[in-house]
């Protein structure tokens, strides 16, 4: 899986490269302020980079080798709990004798014909026991691990959209988005990812699924694609109520404000319902996890802060906004993201 996530990072850096340069031009020509345009690339390329996932999984590895610690198990290196994820049969031998610290298998033994097989021999090995033995050593990742970067690529898709899609739609407002909006995401979902999910207890029935193929990636395309579509629909809440109040004549600043809070309301929602993609919200939010409440109050105490302290309010462009509309935010972040639990609904029925 390092490996996976090495080669996926690598190549988001170089698909935010050309997306930086490619805004950066097209904002370029459209209003011929290169400070505008430089900070509108660069706000997709921050928005771009899944820098998440790489802190997610080192989190993941260092915290699982502290709870081993617990358990009185020294890990050498992190990376060896991601091993031990996919062992399904350790082999030991008794204490107090001299060993040369490195084990070999002997014999092979084919519970089909009863028979032990000598490694070394060059008798054939039945292709029934070498399939089991292939599937076997697949790795499968551990599910809080998984619901982490599916949350990253869900809360990643709107970031990207909403900083790119007024620009190529020539929206009125076009820089509803800084480095400094990407940069406050970036520190509400680094948290969220690393400490919320690794927190979470395993959903029933997880050791019965059947282990990944030979060749999967750390993400399906199937699970891809969900949170795809998780991205796009939160996107269309917050573009979708910023439009509307752009159309009634709101300056730049509240419509940022307007889109900003339904998108941060919208990740809060997401964090709930993404706890499981199998069983309801209604079930999962009775799952014991104390860091749950306390980012979610966290992030609450943000908004309040963003919207009535001057400050932080002039830093970040924003205006405050009525009760009222802060309501509608709340309602279109719940309404872009709660859908899903309708998906999960018809598919339990279905099962």
């Amino acid at each position: 899986m390092q490996q996976q996530v090495r080669s996926f990072v690598g190549n988001m850096v170089w698909v935010g490269a050309a997306a930086f340069l490619i805004v950066l031009g097209f904002n370029y020509y459209q209003s011929e302020d290169l400070i505008k345009s430089f900070l509108q690339g660069l706000t997709l390329a921050m928005s771009i980079l899944p820098e998440e996932i790489p802190v997610a999984f080192s989190t993941f590895q260092a915290l699982g080798a502290f709870r081993l610690l617990l358990n009185n198990i020294i890990v050498k290196q992190p990376q060896y709990v991601e091993t031990l994820g996919s062992v399904t049969v350790i082999c030991v031998d008794k204490t107090g004798t001299l060993t040369q610290n490195k084990m070999s298998i002997e014999y092979l033994y084919d519970a089909r014909s009863k028979i032990s097989i000598l490694v070394k021999s060059k008798t054939p090995l039945p292709e029934m026991l070498i399939e089991h033995a292939m599937w076997s050593s697949e790795t499968n990742p551990f599910d809080p691990m998984e619901k982490a970067i599916q949350y990253i690529v869900s809360i990643h898709i709107p970031i990207i959209l909403i900083v790119t899609l007024p620009l190529l739609m020539l929206w009125k407002f076009t820089d509803i988005f800084s480095p400094v909006h990407v940069i406050f995401l970036e520190l509400i979902m680094g948290p969220t990812c690393s400490t919320i999910y690794e927190n979470e207890p395993m959903e029933p029935g997880i050791m019965n699924r059947p282990p990944r193929k030979m060749g999967y990636t750390f993400l399906t395309w199937r699970q891809l694609s969900a949170r795809i579509v998780q991205g796009i629909m939160i996107t269309a809440g917050c573009l979708g109520i910023g439009y509307y109040y752009m159309q009634q004549g709101n300056d730049s600043a509240t419509i940022r404000t307007i889109i900003f809070v339904t998108l941060l309301f919208s990740n809060i929602f997401l964090t709930l319902v993404n706890r499981s993609f199998h069983y309801s919200m209604i079930r999962t939010i009775r799952y014991k996890n104390n860091l749950e409440p306390l980012i979610i109050a966290i992030t609450l105490i943000f908004i309040a802060v963003l919207l009535y302290v001057p400050f932080a309010r002039s830093l970040f462009r924003l205006n405050p906004i009525s009760l009222n509309k802060i309501a509608i935010c709340i309602l279109a972040g719940l309404v872009s993201a709660i859908w899903i639990e309708i998906i999960k609904l018809f598919k339990n029925n279905f099962d």
